[in-house]
């Protein structure tokens, strides 16, 4: 028997910034691992692992949610 996860999608706001952060800190070092050099990687993810917080205020963004507040 196959579980089935439900998602809720919604516009991102601002207060998603911190969860829109954690996740990109999770998961660029790992899906941009095999595509940088590591002194590269390290410069950008900095940089690249922020959200922005205009985009998330623009209403053109969304996230997808298991549970409230994942």
């Amino acid at each position: 028997m196959s579980s089935v996860e439900t998602y809720s999608v919604r516009v991102a706001d601002p207060g998603d910034n911190k969860s829109v952060s954690d996740l990109l800190s999770a998961s660029y070092p790992v899906l941009l691992a095999q595509h940088y050099e590591p002194h590269l990687l390290s410069m950008a993810l900095p940089l690249i692992t922020n959200a922005n917080p205009h985009l998330l205020a623009s209403g053109t963004f969304y996230v997808a949610m298991t549970a409230p507040g994942e």
